[in-house]
């Protein structure tokens, strides 16, 4: 049992868990984010219910999603439902990513049946859309910008990077290289998603240097935590998978991100 579960893992067949904190000196307040990435539901191995008894564990502030949700008509009600569950009672927010224009370009009256869909389970989609809200008593600022290769060119009003020590400005997108294209120092942080961390793992960053454009990815910017034209960033590795049912070297991942100030300060 104990081989099997190996090859699982190597697979990707199992969820990993990371925890990461990250400490903000300019943020005294203390506040945690979940983050999900391609679901791609079709595809997707990670049980709901595990993702939902992990959240309830970790109790996070807001969860927030990068986008590729659907493929497939029939997949738009089951990724909804599956993001539902999961959001269940926490603040959620939600970006599109390029998986999801794909299907929208066939359907165009999905676009609007999927951001009522998602409001109806209590997520609001951010297309490229600053907000602020309350976390904790303090102001939390969110900017959800679209696809990468899907938006105009066009970016939400609103201030850059905070100079408030009461509040926090966070960027979520769906594919990191829209932070290359950004003012320096957009934001005090942001997340993305899109690369899967490289799905299925390949000597020497071939799949990146052969079938994807973004110059990111080339550079081995692909998951985890980096620094992009001033901003840090989280990539997330993402939740499912693309073309086949399986990850190699890249375990699908929900994670949870701590944002505060050392305690000895």
């Amino acid at each position: 049992m104990n081989i099997i579960k190996d090859l699982a893992g190597i697979y990707g067949l199992y969820l990993r868990t990371d925890t990461i904190t990250f400490t903000i000196y300019e943020c005294p307040r203390s506040f945690s984010v979940a983050i999900i990435s391609d679901l791609h539901p079709g595809l997707c191995r990670v049980p709901v219910l595990k993702v939902m008894n992990i959240l309830s564990r970790e109790k996070p502030d807001i969860f927030l999603f990068l986008g590729d949700a659907i493929d497939k008509e029939k997949e738009l009600e089951k990724a909804v439902q599956w993001l539902g569950k999961c959001s269940s009672g926490i603040p959620s927010y939600a970006v599109l990513g390029n998986h999801d224009h794909r299907f929208f370009n066939k359907n165009p009256c999905a676009k609007a049946r999927y951001r009522q869909a998602l409001q109806n389970v209590g997520i609001t989609l951010l297309i490229d859309q600053n907000i602020t809200i309350k976390v904790r008593s303090f102001n939390l600022q969110l900017t959800g910008l679209d696809d990468y290769q899907h938006h105009k060119n066009t970016f939400p009003e609103g201030k850059e990077k905070s100079t408030d020590c009461n509040d926090f400005h966070l960027l979520l997108t769906h594919n990191p290289q829209r932070l290359a294209e950004l003012p320096i120092a957009f934001a005090d942080f942001a997340v993305a998603g899109h690369f899967h961390g490289g799905q299925i793992w390949m000597p020497f960053g071939l799949e990146f240097k052969l079938f994807r454009k973004e110059s990111l990815g080339k550079k081995g910017i692909r998951r985890g935590f980096h620094v992009v034209n001033g901003t840090p960033m989280y990539l997330s590795r993402g939740i499912g998978n693309v073309v086949v049912p399986l990850r190699l070297g890249a375990r699908p991942e929900i994670t949870f991100l701590h944002f505060g100030k050392l305690n000895n300060e």
